[in-house]
């Protein structure tokens, strides 16, 4: 009897949050996806994002192997595309893992990717668990590693992992998965 009032009181306040959520934000929201030429600038349509990644693919091209180092996209990239906007300016290139590739090099981005190939080898479900409380134990830490690598496939069209606390959520992640009691 008490955990269905727990779960009621919970379920209420999802629900509470929700609401509280579409009221303060949906009319915007709803406005973008009901008249699709509420755009702010044609920058920051579709078009626009392929012709960043575009321009992103150029200048890691011209700098393969080492990047142009850690925090340099803004800058380098303002002064290196040919999109023609002058006073338009690129914080990123709407992909984590371009924004890494072009601020890193091949290197660094083949060093990451082995990483999450690793995660893939560990986690799967080709690894045998004999008991039951194992069992348990892995569930857990199957579903913190899908949750690693629905968030770093996020990353390929937009950059979550650049903001302090997904990165450390990612952390978090990445280590439940990894982690096995012995």
């Amino acid at each position: 009897r008490r955990r269905s009032i727990e779960r009621v009181a919970v379920s209420g306040a999802v629900v509470l949050a929700l609401t509280a959520g579409a009221v303060l934000f949906g009319q915007k929201l709803i406005a973008r996806f009901t008249n699709p030429g509420v755009i702010a600038t044609p920058q920051f349509s579709m078009d626009g994002r392929v012709r960043v990644y575009q321009e992103t693919l150029d200048l890691i091209l011209q700098h393969p192997a080492l990047g142009i180092g850690l925090g340099n996209f803004n800058g380098v990239f303002g002064m290196t595309n040919k999109m023609g906007d002058a006073y338009m300016r690129y914080h990123h290139p709407e992909s984590d893992w371009l924004w890494f590739l072009a601020e890193a090099g091949w290197p660094a981005t083949l060093a990451a990717l082995l990483g999450v190939v690793l995660l893939l080898r560990w986690m799967g479900p080709w690894r045998k668990v004999s008991h039951s409380h194992h069992r348990r134990e892995r569930r857990l830490r199957l579903a913190a590693g899908f949750a690693a690598l629905l968030l770093i496939a996020h990353g390929l069209v937009d950059v979550p992992i650049h903001n302090l606390a997904i990165s450390l959520l990612l952390g978090l992640l990445v280590s439940m998965a990894f982690y096995e009691k012995r």
